[in-house]
Formats: C-alpha cells, sequence, structure tokens
C-alpha cells in the first residue's frame, strides 16, 4: 500500500547492541537503524543503516525525508532531536529547504 495523505508516520533511531567494538573505550563504535513506520500500513517504508562514527541520527533521518518527498503526512519523533535550537533547525531545513526545492542538507 502507497503511502496517502494524512496517514501518520513514525521516525525513530535504534541501535544494535551485538554490534558494539570497543565498548569501554573512546573507539566505540555500533551499527544504527533508523526508520520511517507506516501506522495504518503497518509497515516500514524506509530503512537506513549508519554507524554511529560516520554519521548521525538526525543526519540520517533528514536524508530519508528528503529521499521518500512526502506531502500531507503527518511525522512523529522521538527526542533524536534534543534541544529546542536543534529542533528549529531541523524542522526548518526539513520543510522549508526541501519544498523549495533544494535538496541539500549538509
Amino acid at each position: 500500500m502507497p503511502t496517502q495523505e494524512q496517514d501518520w508516520l513514525g521516525v525513530d533511531g535504534k541501535s544494535i547492541k551485538a554490534t558494539v567494538s570497543n565498548y569501554d573505550q573512546v573507539t566505540q563504535d555500533f551499527i544504527n537503524v533508523v526508520s520511517v513506520f507506516n501506522t495504518r500500513c503497518g509497515v516500514a517504508i524506509a530503512l537506513q543503516q549508519f554507524h554511529n562514527k560516520q554519521s548521525s541520527e538526525i543526519a540520517v533521518v533528514q536524508s530519508l525525508l528528503a529521499a521518500l518527498k512526502l506531502q500531507g503526512v503527518i511525522f512523529t519523533f522521538d527526542s533524536f532531536i534534543r534541544s529546542k535550537r536543534d529542533r528549529y533547525f531541523a524542522l526548518q531545513r526539513l520543510f522549508f529547504d526541501h519544498h523549495s526545492g533544494e535538496d541539500d542538507w549538509s
């Protein structure tokens, strides 16, 4: 089932604990997975994995949402965007830059 207007999409990231290396050192690394879940369909419509040393959850979420190019849907997020300042800039980039045709998320 394709995503429709007014669908609720849950966006969340999870770390895969079995992938942790160097758990007690500054060089600690593990794999994370970010998903976009359509609650109406009951399926993940997008997944992306990344190493915590190479990217961030915020950057991956922005990349996934830009690639999906969805409009008219409702997103729910956990506290991956921690500060009010970060929320403002992430949402501004997501909704204003993306819909104005700019796809540069750097």
